[in-house]
């Protein structure tokens, strides 16, 4: 039996589809968008604090002074914002590519809803199945509609986008092969930045801090779901985030 392989604007639209739930539950978080992540990297810089035992002090007296700095979250001032701007800043381009790019597809491939003739009334049984097939073209759940509120959100976009790009029926012509290669490239450039964003994706960092052992550069290797290891790159030495422990 022949077996029919998934595109690959398919398989990038599918990461953007499955995760991007994720990228809402993360908005309420503290964690920083950044990488190597601030909080699992500290194990790292008290491992080397540790052997130079002046600067680990210096550290701990740093941090204590900023605590004693740190205002009560009920007192009225300034307050760090309770969403992940930086996170935001992501999505926003992101669904917007995502539905423009639907937008985009739909003008160039989708035929009109028919249309029934008015005046006729529906005594004519004719003028009547014509008026309910109009209807129900235009409902086709296989239907990019613009106008729709419901539909202006990433996942839908990019779910309906992945049926274009699969050649799935519904009330379009195939996908062009230029216009196939431009899906591509936009599901591309979007699943690659939620992965970035959720730190799905394997990377590579350096500290700035050398090795305390023999002066040589430090990098930080994570991602993709699993914990930092920092190792150096002369001597060789690993340091890798301990388990989560509880008092």
């Amino acid at each position: 039996m022949a077996t029919t392989s998934t595109s690959a604007a398919a398989r990038h639209l599918d990461i953007v589809i499955t995760h991007w739930p994720d990228l809402y539950a993360t908005l309420g978080t503290r964690t920083p968008a950044t990488w190597p992540p601030a909080a699992r990297m500290s194990a790292f810089i008290t491992s080397l604090a540790e052997l130079d035992a002046p600067t680990a002090e210096a550290t701990r007296a740093r941090a204590r002074h900023l605590r004693s700095q740190e205002r009560d979250p009920g007192q009225i001032g300034a307050s760090d914002p309770p969403l992940r701007l930086a996170l935001l800043d992501v999505m926003h381009p992101l669904e917007s590519g995502l539905l423009s790019m639907a937008d985009a597809v739909a003008q160039a491939i989708q035929r009109p809803a028919y249309t029934a003739s008015t005046g006729r009334g529906w005594t004519d049984p004719i003028h009547r199945e014509m008026s309910m097939l109009a209807v129900r073209d235009a409902a086709d759940p296989q239907r990019w509609r613009p106008d729709l509120l419901r539909t202006r959100n990433a996942v839908a976009a990019a779910t309906w986008l992945r049926a274009r790009a699969e050649n799935h029926p519904g009330p379009v012509r195939p996908l062009p092969e230029e216009l196939r290669r431009h899906v591509t490239t936009v599901a591309r450039s979007a699943a690659a930045a939620v992965g970035r964003a959720l730190d799905l994706v394997d990377r590579t960092a350096q500290l700035v801090r050398p090795c305390p052992l023999c002066g040589g550069r430090i990098d930080v290797q994570g991602g993709g779901g699993a914990d930092p290891t920092a190792r150096c790159r002369s001597c060789g030495h690993t340091w890798a985030t301990p388990p989560a422990t509880t008092e």
